[in-house]
């Protein structure tokens, strides 16, 4: 895409003024109708040192409303997002449903000023995968993406440079990162050919300015925003071309279900205490190494109502330092999380490094009580399940532990723990309605639970069934699986 790539084309600099005015003023309508429509708008802006990211980013911004864009620079990551997974420091950052994102030096910057080299060119093509994993993800909710790579010659780059370390009030923009670039700039350039043709997707297309020409950049990139808005609305079709799933390689090979499930696992309350002290002990020593060796943890509950997810959850927290973990109950979206992805809420509570993070409840609530309910599409659901595994690869590939756990019962036992609770003054604030209504679907949300067991239940992040009608089997059955767990991991 670059090499070869003419940056600089003769036009009329006066008609170019006209069309210029013309396109900012049809941008600033499309940005207040893409308000109105709900949508968010993510614009990537890339490029070499001196290649006028920043000038054209100004010039893009002139007519718009201020407040409905936020301008994202992340050249170099805050030292606390470089403790969390890589694209976390990017989802927290998205835009909300009908305002526009600016990235300057985004998700693509590792991509690009890696030119001297991956590991292997496995490792460079995994980057962007993940990449085009992220992009998809996006995109398929119903995010509009723009991609735009400003592509200077060498002779402008040095001259650019040579200019700003002229100015004193300029030259300590200037990094050792450029003076490198600008003397590897060839092997840059061909890097960077790679990644852009890698990342180059039907949904998400590159589009590459002429950075030698500045005014030339910013016709073609309003152009390009312009038409593209204009088009009504997001093609269905092409935003799901690349969520056909392959066969899933990495699929763990036991089949989970709920049929299979032993509900008559119990142990004796002296069995009990003995193992409970032993784990507990085990898992007080495992989370310093996890801390000395920043590995972070995530260890996701699912469950019946009235399982017993609170009870597990208060003798694994025990454990714990509480310095080292959060426990996080999930629910219905709210406020600001309904303006963005539904995986938006999760990506901003995944733990640093070192640290522990506890779901009561998770992201699994998308193919369970929002599919059995209707709060998602049917489309939305099936794409889910992808999107969740690609998420918990997403994590594993960063270094974290993730656990997942699924608390199990009968109905018979749920129906004698709702009554217990009813009649029990200090248990009555755990029995709602809707737990009523959701037992009422019983059958329905075993099929969804079977489903999800089957389509999840991975290599990296495999699904642990915990037979939970005896609560003091369940509770020791999953810290003797963190145990474990950790102690394959270190």
């Amino acid at each position: 895409m670059l090499i070869g790539f003419e940056t600089y084309q003769t036009y009329d600099k006066s008609e170019s003024k006209k069309e210029i005015k013309s396109l900012h003023q049809r941008l600033a309508g499309l940005q207040r109708s893409y308000r109105d429509k709900g949508t968010p708008i993510v614009i990537l802006i890339s490029g070499p040192s001196a290649s006028g990211k920043g000038r054209i980013v100004g010039e893009l911004l002139r007519e718009l409303d201020p407040r409905g864009y936020k301008l994202h620079t992340v050249p170099s990551p805050p030292i606390d997002d470089v403790r969390y997974p890589f694209f976390r420091r990017y989802w927290y950052r998205l835009p909300g449903n009908g305002t526009i994102g600016i990235f300057i030096d985004n998700w693509y910057r590792a991509l690009f000023h890696s030119f001297q080299g991956f590991k292997s060119k496995n490792e460079q093509l995994d980057w962007c995968e993940r990449v085009n994993t992220f992009e998809r993800q996006l995109i398929s909710s119903g995010c509009r993406v723009f991609k735009f790579y400003l592509n200077i010659s060498k002779k402008e780059q040095k001259k650019r440079l040579n200019k700003l370390a002229s100015d004193k009030n300029t030259a300590w923009r200037i990094t050792s990162e450029d003076k490198q670039m600008l003397k590897g700039f060839n092997r840059y350039l061909e890097n960077a050919d790679g990644i852009l043709e890698a990342t180059h997707k039907a949904n998400a297309p590159w589009t590459v300015l002429p950075a030698d020409s500045g005014s030339y950049s910013l016709l073609i990139l309003l152009k390009t925003l312009v038409t593209e808005l204009e088009k009504d609305a997001i093609d269905n079709n092409l935003a799901h071309v690349e969520t056909k799933q392959k066969s899933d390689k990495s699929t763990a090979g036991q089949i989970l279900n709920l049929k299979n499930a032993d509900l008559t696992l119990s142990l004796s309350r002296d069995e009990y205490v003995e193992s409970l002290t032993q784990l507990q002990s085990e898992i007080q020593k495992l989370h310093n190494k996890v801390y000395r060796k920043k590995i972070p943890v995530i260890i996701a509950y699912e469950g019946w109502d009235a399982a017993g997810k609170g009870g597990n959850i208060k003798r694994l927290a025990h454990s714990l330092d509480p310095r080292g973990y959060e426990v996080l109950p999930i629910g219905a979206p709210a406020g600001d999380e309904k303006q963005h992805h539904y995986l938006w809420r999760f990506w901003k509570r995944v733990p640093r490094t070192g640290h522990v993070a506890i779901f009561d409840r998770t992201w699994y609530g998308r193919v369970l009580v929002e599919k059995i309910e209707g709060f998602c599409t049917p489309a939305e659901c099936e794409r889910a399940y992808t999107e969740i595994k690609e998420m918990e690869r997403e994590w594993t590939k960063s270094g974290a532990v993730l656990m997942k756990f699924w608390i199990h019962i009968d109905k018979d036992e749920q129906l004698r723990r709702f009554k217990e609770r009813e009649n029990s003054s200090h248990k009555q604030w755990k029995i709602t309605d809707e737990d009523w209504r959701n037992r009422e679907k019983w059958d329905k949300y075993c099929e969804a639970v079977d489903e999800m067991l089957l389509r999840t239940h991975t290599n990296w992040s495999p699904w642990t069934i915990v037979e939970s009608n005896n609560k003091l089997y369940a509770r020791i059955k999953v810290l003797r699986t963190v145990v474990d767990t950790l102690k394959s991991h270190l």
